[in-house]
């Protein structure tokens, strides 16, 4: 029995392992990642700017790109993922708060 890997099947795969080993081989500095004094401060003035709840704004946005996904799919499997993950968000951010109160 002879297998036959269609192209698609073949690019798909050469373009996983392509974007693996940038990852993997190229250094921070190469991609601009928090190199830049602008981007930090540009971060800094939005954490301030959001009284220091930087993550409760990314969970936001990442429902509202949920529901947005939902939409697009006309399934509701993104969506649920979405609100699931943020309320696992809520309850582990108030668990860990709680331990360290305990702790402390």
């Amino acid at each position: 029995m002879k297998t036959t890997l269609k192209f698609s099947q073949i690019f798909l795969t050469l373009s996983f392992w392509a974007v693996i080993a940038t990852f993997v081989l190229y250094v921070p500095d190469a991609c601009a990642v928090n190199t830049s004094a602008e981007m930090g401060a540009s971060v800094k003035n939005l954490n301030d700017l959001l009284g220091g709840h930087i993550m409760n704004a990314i969970m936001g946005v990442g429902i509202a790109a949920s529901v947005v996904v939902a939409l697009m799919k006309s399934s509701l499997i993104p969506l649920g993922v979405g609100i699931s993950a943020g309320v696992l968000y809520g309850f582990a951010k108030t668990w860990i708060d709680a331990v360290f109160t305990l702790c402390v």
